[in-house]
């Protein structure tokens, strides 16, 4: 659908909002045709919709109810189906966080630490019968309450992330569904993690590729349009736009994300692409992609499968193949 020579969208630090967990499918669902003031030129390419989120213009209290209309009911029939098409190249671990959400809907038990009342999710956006994207609740290390996300793709289940966390925004538009699920961040030093879903709603189409890390303690600047640039050097990414940051103080309770050393938090390669949503003196504020020219990056998450191996010297992928967000020297 949407490819990476398309802009991209920037997603800053989101803070908790309040979480509605009362969705239930409509029998007949009558579709929206839209949610919220959502211009065409917002959602054509989707960069104003994404950019609205970071600055926390579009972010919703009562997510869950924006998806009722889209809703297959989950019954054993159907989360069992789901069961019997867990792709292959799932691990053993995602297979039994989907089997264990199953058993718990289908035969319900008193409840356990760190259980919390998420409905499970059979997202049917194109209305066709078949849900393309699968939500089964799970509880995490913490305890921690979220989510498993399986996509359908080729007939099967794959999937996508799974981690404790929060479903922050919800856009329906006219053509498209947007979600929002961010990872919550345990370990103080760990990026914070959001995965963006990307809906087509007149067919079988699901866009799950842009997943950012954003590090804690990186400085927001007010966003422009986006501009795609590719960079003719080998590129340094902070977190703020200086090559000298301030020493932190050892008693500081200023909370900041694992760095490579100062303020760094990846290199890459000449050539990498990326869009550049803020320019000032010499500097650029964007987002990078990941895949083939990361070199090195500090940034990590315990509850992710993307991360730098300091031992092999690599950067390590999982299904999202992260992009990062930052701050890097531009003329």
């Amino acid at each position: 659908m949407f490819r990476l020579t398309l802009p991209l969208f920037l997603f800053a630090v989101f803070l908790s909002c309040n979480r509605s967990t009362t969705a239930e499918p409509n029998a007949k669902p009558v579709l929206p045709k839209a949610h919220g003031a959502v211009a065409k030129s917002e959602i054509n390419p989707p960069v104003q919709y994404f950019a609205k989120v970071a600055n926390g213009k579009f972010r919703n209290k009562k997510p869950y109810d924006l998806l009722k209309p889209f809703l297959i009911k989950p019954d054993s029939t159907n989360t069992g189906r789901i069961q019997s098409l867990l792709a292959p190249d799932n691990t053993e671990h995602q297979r039994n966080l989907f089997r264990l959400a199953h058993i718990k809907l289908n035969q319900p038990a008193k409840k356990t630490p760190g259980d919390d009342d998420l409905p499970f999710l059979l997202l049917d956006f194109d209305q066709n019968g078949t849900p393309e994207l699968v939500g089964a609740p799970a509880t995490f290390f913490g305890p921690s309450p979220g989510y498993v996300f399986l996509l359908l793709r080729g007939g099967r289940y794959h999937h996508i992330i799974d981690g404790g966390g929060d479903l922050i925004d919800v856009r329906v538009t006219a053509t498209h569904v947007f979600m929002t699920y961010t990872i919550h961040t345990i370990d103080s030093l760990e990026a914070e993690v959001h995965q963006v879903f990307m809906a087509r709603r007149d067919k079988e189409e699901v866009e799950t590729s842009f997943k950012f890390y954003w590090a804690t303690g990186t400085q927001c600047p007010a966003l422009s349009t986006p501009s795609p640039f590719t960079s003719i050097k080998s590129l340094t990414l902070r977190t703020g736009n200086t090559e000298h940051p301030a020493p932190q103080k050892p008693d500081s309770e200023h909370v900041v994300s694992k760095t490579l050393r100062d303020n760094i938090i990846a290199t890459y390669k000449a050539g990498v692409p990326g869009f550049i949503l803020h320019r000032t003196k010499g500097w650029a504020f964007g987002c990078l992609k990941g895949q083939g020219y990361l070199l090195r990056s500090s940034l990590y998450h315990g509850m992710d499968d993307s991360r730098f191996a300091e031992e092999g010297k690599e950067a390590v992928y999982g299904n999202g193949k992260p992009w990062i967000c930052g701050w890097f020297t531009h003329p």
